[in-house]
C-alpha cells in the first residue's frame, strides 16, 4: 500500500508540515515590562504544530494583538498557559481589545470571526478596536453579518449575554505614521510592500522600555529598514536564498513571484545589520530546505547577521 503522505502533488508530502518544531520558549527579562509573543508562527498551509499569523505585544499587561490567522483564539490560550501562567492575567479575554493588522490576505486575518466572538462567549465585554487597512471595514462588516443568528441568539436567546462584547470598532490606516497611542505605547505603521496590495502595513511599537517591530509579510525596502532601527526584536516573515528556492510539495515555486511577496534570508540579514537589530525572531518562514533543517533559514541569516536569530515557535515570549 502506498504511503499517501509521499504523493508528489500532495499538500501533506512536506516535512515541515509534520514536523514538531517544539514547546514553547521563554526568552524575555523578567526586569522588562513589554513583552512580545509568538501566537501564530505559521503560513497557509496545514500544520498540526503552527497557527496561523498572529502575535501580540504586551505592555504593562495589557495586550495588543497582531493579525488574526487560523487558530488565533488557541494560539492565545497556549501562551496564556504556557510559561507557569505567567500571562493568563494579561491574555484574559476582556483585555483582548485591540488589533492591528497587516494587511487582509486570508491567512492573516480568517481567523477573525473566532477573535470577535469566542473571547465574548468567554466574558468579554468590550467592543474589539481593529486598526487596518482599507478594506478592513468591510471585511469586519460582513463577518459580523454573516454570524447575525449566532450573536442575536446569544443577546436574545437563554444566555441573555450582554450586547457589547461581540461588536467592532474599526480604524482604517491610509497613510504610514502614527496610528495609536495611550499610557502603555505608541504604534506608528509602515509601508511594507507585499505582492500587488496597495496598502501592506508593519507596525512599530514603542513603548517605556524596548522597542519591537512586526514586519508582517513583504520585501526590502527603506521604509522596512527605516522602521526597524535600534529595535530590541524584529519579527519578520523570510525566504530562503532566490537561488535556493525549489519546488514545493503544493505548488511550483516562481522564483520572480517570490520576490514580490518575501524578503529573502540575506536582504532580511543585511537590514538587521544595517538597523542595529538586537533580536531577529523569525516565522511564516518559507523553509524549503531538502533535508529539513528547523534552523536552515537561521542558519542563512547567520551567515551575515551576527546577533541573536530565533526560529520562533507558537507560544514563545521574547
Amino acid at each position: 500500500m502506498n504511503n499517501r503522505f509521499d504523493h508528489p502533488e500532495s499538500v501533506y508530502h512536506a516535512t515541515e508540515i509534520r514536523v514538531d518544531p517544539g514547546p514553547p520558549r521563554m526568552f524575555a527579562s523578567p526586569e522588562t515590562s513589554t513583552w512580545a509573543v509568538m501566537l501564530g508562527s505559521g503560513k497557509p498551509e496545514p500544520t498540526l504544530y503552527r497557527n496561523g499569523p498572529g502575535g501580540a505585544v504586551i505592555a504593562n499587561d495589557t495586550p495588543y494583538l497582531i493579525d488574526a490567522g487560523e487558530g488565533i483564539w488557541r494560539g492565545i490560550a497556549k501562551a496564556a498557559t504556557a510559561h507557569n501562567g505567567k500571562l493568563i492575567e494579561a491574555l484574559a479575554p476582556n483585555k483582548l481589545t485591540r488589533l492591528f493588522l497587516t494587511h487582509l490576505h486570508s491567512d492573516h486575518t480568517v481567523g477573525l470571526p473566532s477573535l470577535l466572538l469566542l473571547p465574548w462567549t468567554c466574558g468579554k465585554t468590550k467592543p474589539l478596536e481593529i486598526y487596518g487597512p482599507k478594506g478592513t471595514k468591510n471585511l469586519v462588516e460582513k463577518l459580523l453579518e454573516a454570524y447575525v443568528s449566532d450573536i442575536d441568539e446569544r443577546v436574545y436567546g437563554p444566555e441573555q449575554k450582554d450586547n457589547t462584547g461581540w461588536r467592532a470598532i474599526v480604524h482604517e490606516i491610509l497613510e504610514p505614521g502614527p496610528v495609536y497611542f495611550d499610557e502603555n505605547l505608541t504604534v506608528e505603521a509602515f509601508h511594507h510592500a507585499h505582492g500587488g496590495f496597495k496598502q501592506n502595513f508593519g507596525y512599530r511599537f514603542t513603548t517605556s522600555d524596548r522597542t519591537i517591530v512586526w514586519a508582517g509579510d513583504g520585501v526590502a525596502s527603506a521604509s522596512y529598514l527605516e522602521a526597524a532601527r535600534n529595535a530590541d526584536v524584529l519579527f519578520s516573515d523570510i525566504s530562503p536564498a532566490i537561488d535556493k528556492l525549489g519546488d514545493t510539495p503544493w505548488r511550483a515555486s516562481n522564483k520572480e513571484l517570490s520576490k514580490m511577496f518575501h524578503i529573502q534570508s540575506q536582504q532580511l540579514a543585511e537590514i538587521a545589520v544595517q538597523a542595529n537589530v538586537k533580536v531577529l525572531a523569525l516565522h511564516h518562514e518559507q523553509n524549503y530546505s531538502e533535508p529539513y533543517d528547523l534552523e536552515a533559514l537561521v542558519k542563512e541569516v547567520k551567515q551575515i547577521y551576527a546577533g541573536t536569530v530565533i526560529s520562533a515557535r507558537d507560544g514563545d515570549v521574547f
